[in-house]
């Protein structure tokens, strides 16, 4: 049972991969060098300021090694399809958030194993639950998220109606079967090793939702130091705040990786908050851009 859940948590990652490339153009690239500004402020915020969250969080709060490694990994994956529907459903800068994720789609190769390495090293983990191998982290997740988001994107550009009627089709199947498989491996097919105890789930609870809050809001203001308009910096808000926890979940507890459903368990319980705290930062934000817009210059909210 536990080989099955850990085959079919990589599968239905894989293929939920494929899926996101589905749904990107070679559009959704260029549109990298027609807002290099706020891309690069995202790629920031993103690859150094969220990690550095992690880091200052997992210093503050007494945790074990096994949570202050998986609140690293998840520092270290940035949000995919679910940051770019929230920038869709709240009036954010789509063509960004889509962009931000094609191009972090590829990054995520090097940033997860030299956050995770640069997060063992700073906190002085010595344990075997902080570290995975490097170059095998890398060449894991080349094969994981990389090569089947790039199938995805030829699939796409090559066969058009064909890759329309799978994305529409898939999407919603491959997100249950990636949740069955999480679920399966977090709590069904573990029969050896640690097992994951409450007390793990209620101590990552505040740290997960402070770094969701910080990270969501930091975002927001460094987009606004830097001049971006309002609407650009509410997306990079979203885009920073909103992490892959699947991806977490998958290198946490999958055979190719940690193989240690207890690193898991930040991003299990991170998963309960994005959608609300994204609500409520949409609705702020919003609310500050619909008074910028009856009583500031008209170019302020473009």
């Amino acid at each position: 049972m536990e080989v099955f859940f850990d085959n079919a948590l990589l599968v239905a990652y894989a293929g939920v991969m494929v899926l996101l490339g589905l749904s990107l153009e070679i559009s959704d690239f260029r549109n990298i060098f027609r807002q290099p500004k706020a891309v690069l402020t995202g790629l920031v915020c993103q690859m150094l300021m969220l990690p550095a969250l992690a880091f200052l969080l997992v210093s503050i709060f007494p945790l074990p090694d096994h949570l202050k490694t998986g609140f690293i990994l998840l520092s270290a994956c940035p949000g995919g399809s679910t940051s770019n529907l929230a920038s869709y459903m709240l009036r954010g800068n789509v063509a960004l958030s889509v962009s931000m994720t094609a191009l972090n789609s590829f990054l995520v190769v090097f940033s997860v194993p030299l956050v995770l390495a640069l997060g063992a090293w700073l906190m002085g983990m010595k344990s075997g639950d902080a570290r995975v191998p490097f170059g095998e982290t890398m060449i894991n997740i080349l094969l994981l998220v990389v090569l089947p988001c790039a199938a995805g994107i030829l699939i796409r550009a090559k066969w058009s109606p064909q890759a329309r009627k799978m994305e529409g089709i898939f999407k919603y199947i491959m997100p249950v079967l990636l949740a069955a498989a999480i679920v399966g491996v977090a709590f069904v097919g573990k029969s050896e090793g640690p097992g994951v105890k409450i007390a793990d789930y209620l101590d990552a609870l505040l740290p997960a939702l402070l770094l969701n809050i910080t990270s969501m809001v930091a975002g927001y203001f460094i987009s606004r130091l830097v001049g971006l308009s309002l609407r650009d910096r509410f997306t990079i808000g979203i885009e920073v705040g909103i992490q892959n926890a699947a991806l977490a979940i998958t290198i946490a507890s999958g055979a190719l990786f940690f193989n240690n459903p207890q690193i898991a368990v930040p991003a299990i319980v991170y998963l309960l908050f994005p959608f609300f705290t994204a609500l409520i930062f949409g609705y702020l934000a919003n609310r500050r851009e619909l008074r910028h817009s009856l009583f500031h210059k008209p170019d302020e909210t473009r």
